[in-house]
């Protein structure tokens, strides 16, 4: 797969971890590559990301308040790449990529 990746993934300088951030509305769903993330509290479980309140995610997230996070793991570089390269205003990249999910109880895709 060949992109034209976005310079902020290109030039990164840390080498962190890389998730998926996953959102949906109304059947709508859309996928983000997010590389800040973190774990605000276990009791309750919280987790946060930084998502620019410009992105279709951020917009989705909004409207829900719900999301899912799915951590990427060696080999999986091309997928943060065109995730993170693309807008799901443009593409659905679920159905683009063909990659396996099933709905969770708040509707949002989640990754196996």
């Amino acid at each position: 797969m060949h992109l034209n990746a976005s310079p902020y993934l290109l030039h990164a300088v840390i080498d962190n971890g890389i998730a998926l951030v996953t959102s949906a509305i109304n059947g709508r769903c859309n996928l983000m590559t997010a590389s800040f993330f973190a774990e605000s509290s276990q009791i309750p479980v919280l987790v946060r990301v930084a998502i620019a309140p410009s992105c279709l995610t951020h917009v989705l997230i909004v409207r829900t308040s719900w999301f899912g996070l799915s951590l990427l793991s060696k080999g999986q570089e091309e997928l943060a790449f065109y995730c993170g390269s693309i807008s799901g205003r443009e593409v659905s990249k679920l159905q683009r990529l063909g990659l396996r999910y099933h709905l969770g109880t708040h509707g949002v895709p989640l990754l196996p």
